[in-house]
């Protein structure tokens, strides 16, 4: 656990400094062009990665468990970490004050209030379809219509 939080907040932040100090420093974008904090924001959004091949192919190669274990428990923060850093580097380019408590907030809404909206409204929709026989019309338009609801309520 401690390895998979170290890649995923750590190791997020890291990429995004990267990522920004290349496009500042190595690419030579101005202030005018590119401030730090929009470059630390890009960085956020450019550092999240998506490790679904990699993951595939490591049960493929047949890679140990506790590599895959590794590996899958950090795709499942990146994405929240990122969101988390993008948001705190984006209300810093819009001047806005932030604090610990806000940053911390915002991970548990990303990280753990996005899940756990998936899951209430996919239970009310299997509900919902456990109701209806022999109409597949209306199966695939409670489906459509439970993943938007997700989606705009989110």
């Amino acid at each position: 656990m401690l390895n998979i939080l170290l890649l995923a907040g750590p190791g997020v932040l890291w990429g995004a400094i990267i990522i920004a100090f290349m496009f500042k420093v190595l690419l030579g974008y101005s202030n005018d062009d590119l401030n730090w904090y929009e470059a630390l924001a890009l960085g956020c959004v450019l550092s999240a990665t998506d490790p679904v091949a990699v993951v595939a192919l490591l049960k493929e190669l047949g890679a140990s468990v506790q590599f895959n274990i590794l590996v899958e428990g950090e795709s499942l923060l990146n994405d929240g970490t990122a969101m988390v850093f993008f948001m705190l580097f984006m209300s810093l380019v819009k001047g806005e004050s932030t604090s610990a408590l806000d940053v911390v907030s915002n991970f548990v809404r990303v990280s753990i209030g996005g899940p756990l909206l998936g899951i209430v409204v996919g239970f009310i929709i299997c509900w919902w379809l456990k109701k209806i026989i022999r109409d597949t019309v209306l199966t695939v338009m409670i489906t459509f219509l439970g993943t938007f609801l997700c989606f705009y309520i989110a």
